[in-house]
């Protein structure tokens, strides 16, 4: 974690006791700010200050004899506990909460009691300022979940359903795990299970087989099986099946773009394109996959490198035909009815910012609605992880897309 940035965590206390202590309070108390209510008066560590109300400031002055202020550095728990990361407009100086005017001045009588009570007050404002972090991050639980898409299939085909309580007609967001087609969980979805039910979706997560125990194109065969069932049973659980939006991270966020992008997967399956109201791939690198293996080889070989023994060449299949098959790229058209796109990336990612722009180019030029949103101070693990969080950045820009998306699905479908 890096280290917060320190924002006045410096906290006076009055010790009852006699001024003889390493950092005594001068004569001169400074010059008044007119602006503020508080005189600043410095110690002999510059980097600390004390603040005292005006009328503080008289009282303790006049018996000085008796009181000291001194600084507490709250800087060796501000790592552990990110104390004075200004995250909910709480500030704390002086023990002092500044947004809400509340002061704490403390008395002691020993160090020993000092230290106890410092560490204690020091921990529950740590705790108070990270509980609404600890408590948006609460998983959800699925309304029901391992549910078998295939009849007496793998243990791999089971999806979960997260359903808002009195769901009816909700349109449905379908999630695909990340985990570069060799690892990964349904579970794996962090906050975006209760941000969709917020927003008045029914959120569904599926499980698929992984590699290398099935190729490429089964995997993808999986994920539309998965698909194809819950478009015919999400009724049943309050979901409008002519209304779903898919999204995935990483690995994920490759087959959602397949799968909404190669009409062959869906129509397999039985389900019209039709039903699709947009898609959201999350960081993937592989929407063009020729592109990223000549990318990732040329890195290597320019530097007297090997080829990676289990890299994209090997997992979409050895043969430039399946490279090209399985991209994205390869099958966007007009007239397909090929769904709106949000593409998330991280900004400052190379590769996945490339292939983010390369699929939104594709897209434009066949006249299809896209945006690809760069999200900067961040990483592939954290972009989807922080997906959610209301003060979020690419959740925010994603939030805009599926206001979007929801009325041009409602339009379609009284259409229709």
């Amino acid at each position: 974690m890096a280290s917060p940035t320190i924002v006045e965590t410096y906290f006076s206390m009055d010790t009852s006791r006699p001024t003889s202590q390493k950092f005594p309070v001068k004569e001169n108390p400074g010059e008044e700010n007119p602006k503020s209510e508080y005189r600043t008066r410095k110690t002999r560590n510059p980097k600390s200050e004390i603040r005292m109300s005006k009328s503080e400031t008289n009282s303790n002055h006049q018996s000085k004899q008796n009181h000291e202020w001194r600084p507490i550095d709250a800087t060796l728990l501000s790592n552990s506990f990110r104390i004075s990361e200004i995250c909910f407009g709480f500030r704390i100086s002086d023990f002092e909460f500044s947004a809400s005017g509340f002061r704490i001045f403390l008395r002691y009588k020993s160090t020993l009691v000092k230290r106890i009570a410092t560490a204690t007050i020091l921990i529950i404002a740590s705790a108070l300022l990270l509980l609404p972090e600890v408590h948006a991050r609460v998983p959800t639980t699925p309304t029901k979940a391992d549910i078998a898409y295939v009849e007496n299939g793998h243990a791999r085909h089971v999806l979960d359903i997260y359903a808002p309580p009195n769901a009816k007609n909700l349109p449905v967001a379908f999630w695909i795990h990340g985990g570069g087609w060799q690892a990964g969980d349904k579970r794996d979805v962090e906050l975006k299970p209760q941000w969709f039910m917020d927003k008045g979706f029914v959120f569904v997560s599926t499980n698929y087989r992984l590699l290398p125990e099935v190729d490429m194109g089964t995997l993808i065969r999986d994920v539309a099986k998965s698909f194809g069932w819950v478009q015919k049973h999400i009724a049943e659980y309050g979901g409008d099946p002519a209304r779903m939006l898919v999204g995935g991270h990483s690995a994920g966020a490759q087959l959602a773009a397949i799968l909404c992008t190669d009409e062959r997967y869906l129509k397999a399956e039985g389900v019209p394109f039709d039903v699709l109201i947009g898609c959201v791939p999350v960081d993937g690198d592989t929407y063009d996959v020729p592109a990223i293996i000549e990318t990732a080889e040329t890195r290597l070989r320019v530097h007297g490198l090997p080829p990676p023994k289990n890299g994209h060449r090997i997992k979409f299949g050895l043969t430039p035909e399946n490279h090209k098959d399985l991209s994205a790229v390869t099958h966007i058209a007009k007239g397909k009815g090929i769904p709106p796109f949000f593409i998330l990336h991280v900004a400052d990612h190379p590769d996945t910012s490339a292939q983010a722009q390369r699929l939104g180019a594709v897209l434009t030029d066949a006249g299809i609605s896209n945006k690809v949103f760069g999200a900067k101070n961040t990483n592939h693990n954290k972009l989807n992880d922080d997906l959610g969080l209301p003060d979020d950045p690419a959740t925010i820009a994603l939030s805009e897309f599926v206001a979007q998306t929801l009325r041009k699905g409602s339009a379609s479908a009284y259409a229709r």
